[in-house]
């Protein structure tokens, strides 16, 4: 399942550089390790800090999404975060 996430603007420069620093970064990449997801920016290499806000993750499907989505909310570094439904034919 992914994940979308926006971040709050200081953060996601920070989760732009190899290793971040800042301990709201940190604590947003370990819950996401634990769920054995990476997360990835949606615009890599964008200047704009608007579009350097969103990042995706996938979720495999043996971890339940809805407990990764409540650890993401409590995070402050999360802004936002919802998944995205499966793909279905019309």
């Amino acid at each position: 399942m992914q994940l979308t996430l926006q971040v709050r603007k200081d953060i996601a420069m920070d989760l732009h550089q190899l290793h971040p620093v800042e301990p709201e970064s940190k604590e947003l990449l370990s819950i996401l390790s634990k769920s054995e997801s990476e997360l990835k920016p949606m615009h890599p290499n964008v200047n704009d800090q608007n579009l350097a806000a969103y990042f995706f993750a996938i979720v495999p499907d043996s971890i339940d999404a809805e407990k990764v989505i409540s650890k993401l909310q409590s995070n402050k570094a999360v802004e936002a975060v919802y998944f995205k439904p499966r793909d279905e034919a019309p």
